[in-house]
């Protein structure tokens, strides 16, 4: 084979055919119908291309679960008989790797052609094309089949497996770009037009305005008699336009004439392309000039020297010898081999897995006739001793004299390099490299079904990380990826093998452990948490972090997996919210997560309803008792239950993101009491506090609400304190700073609120545009018994009196905790020794006084 043969007309003009089926295909890959109407569709289809028109007909036969049968799809032409033999046959692959297998006595073994349809090296089935006695089988027409055959793969896996359609479509791309290349090669080398149905010419290449001297231009919209020489009959156009409106190829010469008036001669092949209904949409033409025969023998080079630079890498080797006697460019500068140094090596040479009886064994069917083309994976070895992947295309070329191996092969090492990646990010978290959710849950699912078929136990541990997000709060999420990666390390480490540790999301890991004993599992427990008994150094700072353990059990309290992610996730919440530590579920969990779940469901109805209530409670002055205003608290009484705590809504509430909601209701309420007691005649209450959650924080709405509320309740500014904890400030210092800053403008002030629990700083104090500091109770409640409380008191006084910030206590319940304040010059303090929350009115009564000049309203 020492010269490459040019593609003759009627293998183009079936190729065109070919590939104008494939196109019409492809919609049913992604089409969403059952399965047999989509196989019915494409056997109706494949069998009107013209070549397979006459033939007695087919059908798709596929494979069941086991592997062992064929069931019988889709037929066309097939007949009750055959197709009622063929519903159900016995199948096995035949031994060697070969794909062409005797089905059933009805049809001889050389009567058909037998197209393996698979998908990753499994089997789906066959596409059956029964061949009239006689006729023998064609390579081309294998390889239209062949590509058929995978796009029938790529239907059926795409109907099974619906979530799979974007790799499905890329899949079939693949599949039909060496068609589309073929496409632009007939443009780029042949003498190219289409015509609408009337003749009119719609498109034409620089090859045909060349020989015709026409521009494109004036060929575009122009009818096809534009290059009429006269020199043909009637009847010769009468034929002509007779077979092409019938839907037949037609084939001749013909005499045309250029714009300058002389003439050519082109050897031409007209083609109807027809719509899915059989209609004539357009007609292709290809022509060969054939009055300068020079002009194909520079065709002919043009297309070697495409083969050559093909980016496929393309062998041919002797038969008897194996000996390479020609390898295009592609294949020599990806091997390193100059070609005097390749025709001495075989296939053999190239692959180093491959041994001289392997090799035999692989080309066996070839040369015995059994199959026609054998496609195959393996890998080539270069000059230099590198190897890469490569995919194979063997054809054996028996009528050659001497009989020849054609392979085509392609580079597959960025495919598979690209599927490493595929599956690296489908099934494993980037950040850690640990399993993520997807592939955890897929081997939860196993260890299930494997813990059921022995009889054996499974453990599932939910982790959790405690105080992860104060380091996502104060340093970044940059640093909070860096210490995630850091624990899955640890993790990982005192793991074993057999147990699966995932990553499922955040801070959130999960170990499936399997076959164990529960002293087993607590001793795992105990290396994870022992794993995080070291802090962990980010960016030379370190953090101490611990883990909460949920446990669920296979099959004590679920057989099914989801269910058991579902209740270790319970019982992980269960140890957060007793400290940390670990838990194993047990059915009481799961009432108080419904028991969460009812107060989350009211709470939004109450919300919603405006069933929500502020009460009031009194700070005073420490030093003359004088009332100087008063914190606005809410709370939520429920038709059935009565008043639910504030510290059971009010942690659901910001689980479920409901706080901005509820923190929009209070200012409004908060502004409107105001309102009414100053409309009432009733004074004596100069600021009133309100919390504003970190969810409020977040958006720079809560100015103009706030700038709204008052506007619309007449309402000044300096009546209205906000309260925010140290820890709702930190989320987002640089925000909360701009945010206070903005509101501090409006006239409002500034209270931080739980000052000592949170993140106590200096450098933020001064940042922020704080008024008044608020000494969280727990330490209130500790001042007389604990001297290390006391001077922390003492001290926080101090600081803020040096930045000029006054401070209050909270919590104070007797008289001897008011005193010891007052020694440490504490300015106000508030708790049930001054008043408990009460509701709008008993608060009135008790702390306002009549505006002067006014009487107060009565009812």
């Amino acid at each position: 084979m020492n010269q490459i043969t040019v593609l003759d007309a009627v293998t183009i003009s079936r190729t065109l055919e070919q590939s104008a089926l494939l196109h019409r295909l492809l919609p049913l890959v992604l089409a969403d119908r059952p399965l047999a109407a989509l196989l019915d569709e494409a056997l109706d289809q494949l069998f009107a291309v013209s070549w397979l028109a006459h033939l007695p007909g087919g059908g798709v036969f596929l494979a069941d679960e086991t592997g062992t049968a064929l069931t019988l799809a889709a037929e066309h032409g097939l007949g009750p008989e055959i197709a009622g033999r063929c519903a159900r046959i016995p199948f096995a692959p035949p031994a060697g790797g070969g794909t062409h297998a005797q089905m059933f006595d009805a049809i001889a073994p050389d009567g058909h052609y037998t197209v393996p349809i698979t998908a990753r090296d499994a089997m789906l089935g066959l596409l059956l094309v029964r061949l009239p006695e006689g006729r023998r089988r064609d390579a081309g027409e294998i390889d239209f089949l062949t590509s058929v055959g995978e796009l029938l793969a790529l239907l059926i896996a795409a109907n099974r497996r619906a979530a799979s359609a974007a790799r499905t479509e890329a899949r079939l791309g693949a599949a039909l770009a060496e068609t589309d290349s073929l496409m632009r090669t007939i443009r780029q080398h042949t003498i190219f037009s289409q015509a609408s149905p009337d003749g009119t010419i719609t498109e034409v290449n620089d090859a045909f305005c060349a020989i015709s001297g026409y521009s494109r231009d004036e060929l575009v919209g122009a009818p096809h008699r534009i290059n009429n020489s006269g020199r043909h009959s009637a009847e010769f156009w009468a034929d002509f336009w007779q077979k092409i409106n019938n839907g037949e190829v037609w084939r001749g010469e013909i005499c045309n004439r250029r714009k300058d008036g002389s003439l050519y001669w082109v050897d031409s092949i007209v083609m109807p392309v027809c719509d899915s209904e059989g209609r004539v949409e357009r007609f292709v033409s290809l022509r060969r000039d054939v009055t300068e025969r020079r002009h194909a023998d520079e065709q002919l080079a043009r297309m070697g020297r495409i083969l050559d630079d093909s980016s496929n890498e393309i062998y041919v080797f002797d038969a008897s010898t194996l000996k390479f006697t020609l390898v295009n460019r592609g294949a020599r500068e990806n091997l390193g081999y100059g070609s005097e140094e390749l025709a001495g090596l075989t296939p053999i040479d190239l692959d180093p897995d491959l041994a001289a009886h392997g090799f035999a064994e692989l080309i066996a069917p070839l040369l015995a006739g059994k199959i026609d083309k054998q496609f195959f994976e393996t890998v080539h070895r270069r000059k230099d001793g590198s190897t890469y992947p490569v995919e194979v295309s063997l054809h054996y070329a028996a009528d050659e004299n001497p009989p020849v191996f054609v392979a085509i092969v392609q580079d597959i090492t960025q495919r598979k390099s690209n599927d490493a990646r595929i599956e690296q990010l489908a099934f494993y978290d980037p950040l850690t490299g640990l399993a993520n959710r997807a592939l955890m849950i897929d081997r939860l699912r196993q260890a299930v079904a494997r813990a059921e078929r022995y009889g054996q136990t499974l453990s599932l541990l939910f982790m959790d990380l405690n105080r992860f997000k104060e380091i996502n709060d104060t340093r970044g999420h940059g640093v909070g990826d860096a210490a995630l990666a850091e624990v899955a390390r640890r993790f990982r480490a005192v793991m074993r093998r057999s147990e699966t540790l995932a990553r499922i999301g955040g801070d959130e890991f999960v170990a499936i452990v399997e076959n164990v004993t529960r002293a087993n599992v607590i001793g795992i427990i105990h290396r994870l948490k022992g794993a995080l008994a070291e802090p962990i150094v980010v960016e030379g700072k370190a953090h101490n972090l611990s883990v909460s353990v949920g446990v669920a059990d296979f099959p004590r309290d679920s057989t099914q997996p989801e269910s058991l992610l579902q209740l270790a996730d319970i019982a992980m919440y269960e140890a957060k919210s007793q400290g940390g530590g670990y838990r194993f579920y047990d059915p009481e969990m799961g009432r108080a997560v419904a028991k969460r779940h009812e107060i989350a469901v009211r709470l939004s109805q109450a919300v919603a309803e405006d069933r929500l209530e502020l009460f009031f409670q009194p700070f005073v002055s420490l030093e003359t008792g004088a009332l100087e205003g008063a914190e606005a608290l809410l709370r939520w009484r429920d038709p059935e239950w009565g008043f639910v705590r504030p510290d059971e809504f009010i942690p659901i509430a910001a689980e479920r993101r409901m706080l901005a909601d509820i923190g929009n209701w209070v200012i409004d309420r908060a502004c409107r009491q105001l309102r009414d007691w100053r409309e009432a005649g009733l004074c004596g209450l100069d600021r009133l506090a309100i919390n504003v959650a970190a969810e409020q924080m977040e958006s720079a709405a809560i100015l103009h609400r706030i700038e709204a509320a008052l506007r619309r309740n007449e309402t000044p500014a300096q009546a209205l304190e906000v309260e925010i904890t140290e820890s709702s400030m930190m989320t987002d210092p640089d925000r909360a700073a701009e945010t206070l800053r903005r509101l501090k403008d409006l006239g409002l002030r500034i209270s931080i609120d739980d000052f000592g629990t949170g993140y106590s700083s200096l450098a933020y104090l001064k940042q922020f545009a704080t008024d008044k500091l608020k000494i969280d109770m727990s330490f209130v409640r500790d001042l007389l018994d604990d001297p290390n409380t006391q001077a922390i008191i003492a001290a926080t006084i101090a600081m803020a009196r040096s930045l000029g910030l006054k401070v209050l206590a909270e919590g104070v319940e007797t008289e001897a905790q008011a005193q010891r304040l007052r020694e440490l010059r504490c300015d106000q303090a508030q708790g049930y020794l001054f008043g408990k929350p009460v509701p709008a009115d008993d608060f009135a009564r008790t702390w306002l006084r009549p505006a002067p000049g006014k009487a107060p309203a009565t009812e």
